[in-house]
């Protein structure tokens, strides 16, 4: 395809331009130009990326300011003074839900593929940010929907939580359980604690926190104030709370308490609180948080250049993060090597324990040292970690007692986490892991036995972790197959991660394990944490899904260790009715040691309207949240599931979702045409795309490949796990000028996305695909060789040229390459890391070409259908179970049908 030539030269400094014009470029007609190729056809933006007056719709409500504060911030107190505005919302939701333009009638054209009247979920990530740049700040009370995932705002704290901290599946809630059953989707609600770190702080480290007395939740904005203010209503139970007179303070005649500007849990959504001593634990020793570095030094791990990786990745993370730090350093082979890095002394010392069944701490002084007191002592030791192991040819890995002195000795000073490195597989000492039993668990990576640990020394050592508040995360790189089932447990269970890196090679891999060990430092929030949810009376917690352990389904999860990435799931169910003249709320508390040592509860609270009606409960439903609950609920059963059941499942729920829609409308349409409520059209590609991932495929795929993607989903947030399912794909040789730069609201320009399918894929066109954890570029043969210039600099004319290992962009002075560039960065900020692999994918050339091609989940692909192909399946058997007087057909009738999930793979 002919290519327009540009010149290297840059135009401007991207975001530079302090006479940036007004109003939103990406509306501008002059900033629609391509850069090289043919530009895409032009589609007009819709005002609302929901197609109607869902996303953005505000109440009336003149006692409300319009403000944009920054993300986190509280709204002005005087106008948070909860009750009188909490009560106005169940009505709200139910004026909304019947204004022009919800439901399927509300169609926008911008939301559906060609003529085919297929949904696009690229078309609406695409709206959204067009909405966003315009509409940035989301006001937590006069809004109804947050906006959908992968959308960039601000948010206005009005005295609920911002989205980012918590998303419920349903704004409307129904008002019975047999009102929710025939919607067929999860009341539920996605819980990330620490998606900011700085939230107002509520100081009651001398008195008793004031809850209610009867339900026990915190007290809140919701909390209606009564008799001058010496009686406060819960929001969640209706019981009238006597305040004590240490917490009294009287009302003003719109019934707020005087003193609410200078309480953090009357105006915020979201606040932490200080607690006093009777939260914390006997015999706690308030040590601050400790950070402990576990380094596999075995033969194949110095190949690896582990050692000298880490290193320069703890040095990062001491540079990035000035946060006053407890450190320690602990390699492994055959034996343990401890290091004391007192700050009295001028080199390291170290000591050497062969006894790994119970190995003893050779000291106490110097094990754990202030990272900046120490340094000169660190510094000392971190260059040669490498080098003074490489005269050694230990082939032995003694993971098990790796992880069990890393518990023994951050329990006994005061909890913390563990970041260990094993570059290879653990086969001495206790824990050890044997290749020949791995390659029959490969073998079988369908069986549902082979997901969960069997090992009763990881087992009972995770539950230690998680009560004794110790975190780890594990940084994993075999040279061959190895059990991550087994070695990432007591990460899955004590709040941690697993991070896997397959094939690893130094030169292309080591940039991003550094950055994901300089962020495993720098992003831990809290430890020894308890996690607690409180609903409405008429509801109660069904389960939790997350990184965590407990005992059983009812018992609250321990948490070893938190940080800014931890997000949780938990599924209601109903235990009576709602009353529709109050709200729904819902009230999260994470009790958890600071970095620092004390004890604070991070408070979260939410609301939703009740309703007693089918179509507005539909209508105000987020799709994100609700596929992210049905999905960890789908995990939650895979140890006890097959592959092929958990797949039917998910095909028969997306039947029935969409079935009972068609059923309790009265709408009256063809046969012919499936009726697709516009809240719930992003379930279609997102199922779909569940059942290409690497966890359900039915191909031949790796049981390690399959665990990481479940732990990596399980702990994602919604974002995350949107991009997760279905990947950002973006044209290169077709972005606009502003692309790559930030707008004058701080809006960040993203190029437009595209369907993620080879029928987007322009002959000569470069593209790049983000799934949340990697960039894919992908490079035909027949891409400009000036576009390669302006991209990777002078010299490179052809793709074959490119160095097969490259990782990054390179910084060559070119308009494009900064855009590029920019948008890494901006990609690297999402994930909070220092550096995102950037894969080569050159047709016929590199090995990424696959798993590029996998990722097209709009394809047929993965012994799956294609989605057209897919949306059709759907329809079908909803007219089939329509047929069915009594709504139910059953699973055998279903599976065995000629048209049905054979074609699917099933």
């Amino acid at each position: 395809m002919a290519s327009k030539k540009r010149s290297a030269r840059a135009f401007h400094d991207l975001g530079a331009d302090p006479n940036a014009p007004n109003g939103n470029p990406l509306m501008s007609p002059d900033l629609s130009q391509p850069m090289y190729g043919v530009p895409p056809a032009g589609q007009v933006a819709a005002d609302s990326p929901y197609g109607g007056a869902q996303f953005g719709y505000e109440a009336h409500n003149p006692a409300i300011p319009h403000g944009q504060p920054a993300y986190g911030h509280a709204a002005s107190p005087a106008v948070s003074h909860g009750a009188p505005l909490a009560h106005s919302f169940a009505q709200m939701s139910l004026n909304a839900s019947e204004q022009e333009g919800f439901g399927h009638d509300a169609a926008n054209p911008s939301l559906e593929r060609g003529n085919q009247g297929i949904p696009s979920l690229a078309a609406r990530r695409n709206d959204a940010r067009e909405y966003t740049a315009r509409k940035p700040v989301f006001k937590t009370f006069q809004n109804t929907l947050p906006p959908p995932a992968t959308a960039e705002y601000l948010c206005e704290d009005q005295g609920v939580s911002a989205p980012p901290f918590c998303r419920l599946s349903m704004y409307n809630v129904p008002v019975s359980d047999q009102l929710r059953s025939l919607t067929k989707l999860p009341l539920g609600m996605v819980v990330k604690p620490f998606a900011e770190r700085d939230v107002p702080v509520a100081d009651f480290s001398q008195i008793e926190p004031f809850r209610c007395r009867r339900c026990m939740a915190f007290i809140n904005p919701q909390f209606l104030f009564s008799n001058g203010g010496s009686r406060a209503v819960c929001n969640m139970c209706q019981f009238p709370n006597a305040v004590p007179g240490e917490y009294f303070q009287p009302t003003d005649h719109n019934g707020a308490r005087v003193d609410v500007a200078e309480r953090a849990e009357l105006f915020a959504g979201t606040y932490d609180m200080v607690v006093p001593d009777s939260y914390y634990p006997e015999g706690d020793s308030r040590e601050p948080v400790k950070h402990l570095f576990v380094i596999d030094v075995s033969d194949e791990a110095i190949k690896k250049e582990l050692p000298s990786l880490a290193a320069e990745a703890i040095r990062k993370a001491l540079d990035e993060d000035d946060t006053p730090k407890k450190i320690g350093i602990i390699t492994f082979d055959h034996a343990l090597q401890f290091y004391n890095l007192n700050a009295d002394l001028e080199k390291p010392h170290m000591v050497v324990s062969n006894d790994l069944k119970d190995p003893f701490v050779p000291f106490e002084d110097g094990l754990f040292v202030d990272a900046q007191e120490s340094r000169h002592v660190i510094e000392d030791l971190l260059p040669r970690l490498q080098s003074m192991f490489e005269g050694y040819k230990y082939a032995e890995s003694a993971f098990g007692a790796a992880v069990s002195t890393a518990h023994k000795v951050l329990s006994a000073f005061g909890g913390g986490k563990a970041h260990l490195v094993l570059g290879s597989t653990p086969t001495w000492g206790p824990g050890s892991v044997f290749p020949n039993n791995l390659e029959n668990r490969k073998t079988a990576s369908k069986e549902p036995k082979n997901f969960d640990c069997k090992d009763p020394f990881y087992t009972e050592l995770a539950g230690k972790y998680a009560k004794d508040g110790v975190g780890l995360d594990v940084f994993v790189m075999p040279s061959s197959v190895t059990d991550l089932v087994t070695l990432g447990y007591i990460s899955a269970k004590s709040g941690g991660t697993t991070k896997h890196y397959p094939n690893f090679v130094p030169i292309r891999d080591g940039k991003r394990f550094m950055a994901d060990l300089a962020h495993s430092v720098t992003s831990l929030r809290a430890c020894g944490a308890k996690l607690k949810v409180r609903c409405s009376t008429g509801l109660q917690v069904a389960a939790y899904y997350g990184s965590f352990h407990s005992d059983d389904w009812h018992i609250e999860p321990d948490v070893g260790s938190v940080d800014s990435d931890s997000t949780y799931g938990i599924l209601f169910s109903y235990d009576g009715k709602l009353d529709t003249k109050l709200d729904a709320h819902f009230q999260t508390s994470l009790l958890y040691k600071h970095l620092d040592g004390t004890r604070r509860l991070r408070v979260i609270n939410v609301l939703a309207g009740v309703t007693e009606q089918f179509k507005p409960a539909i209508n105000f439903v987020d799709a994100d949240a609700c596929f992210s609950i049905m999905a960890r609920n789908l995990f939650s059963k895979v140890t006890s599931t097959t592959l092929k059941e958990a797949r039917f499942g998910l095909n028969e729920r997306l039947v029935e979702v969409f079935a009972s829609y068609r059923k309790n409308t009265t709408e009256v349409l063809p046969a012919t045409q499936l009726l697709l409520p516009t809240s719930l059209r992003p379930l279609l590609i997102q199922s779909l795309a569940l059942l290409k991932s690497p966890l359900l495929r039915d191909t031949v795929t790796s049981l390690d490949r399959r665990i990481q993607y479940l732990r990596e989903a399980n702990n994602s947030d919604v974002d995350k796990f949107s991009y997760m399912l279905y990947p950002y794909l973006f044209a290169l040789h077709n972005m606009r000028e502003i692309d790559g730069s930030a707008i004058e609201n701080g809006h960040f320009v993203l190029p437009d996305s595209l369907a993620p399918s080879l029928a987007s894929l322009e002959e000569g066109g470069a593209y790049m695909l983000f799934n949340g954890e990697k960039l894919y570029l992908w490079l035909p043969s027949t891409v400009s060789p000036q576009l390669l210039n302006d991209l990777f600099g002078e010299d490179n004319n052809i793709t074959r040229d490119l160095d097969p290992y490259m990782n990054s962009i390179p910084e060559v002075d070119s308009h494009i390459n900064k855009q590029v560039r920019a948008l890494v960065a901006h990609f690297e900020g999402l994930l909070g890391i220092s550096h995102l692999n950037v894969q080569l994918c050159r047709p016929n050339l590199d090995g990424a070409e696959m798993e590029f091609q996998s990722l097209l989940v709009e394809d047929r692909n993965m012994g799956e259908y294609a989605y057209t192909d897919f949306v059709s399946h759907i329809h079908r058997h909803v007219k089939l179970m329509m047929e069915n007087s009594s709504m139910k057909m059953t699973s055998k009738t279903l599976l065995n049908d000629a048209i049905g999930y054979r074609e699917a793979g099933l």
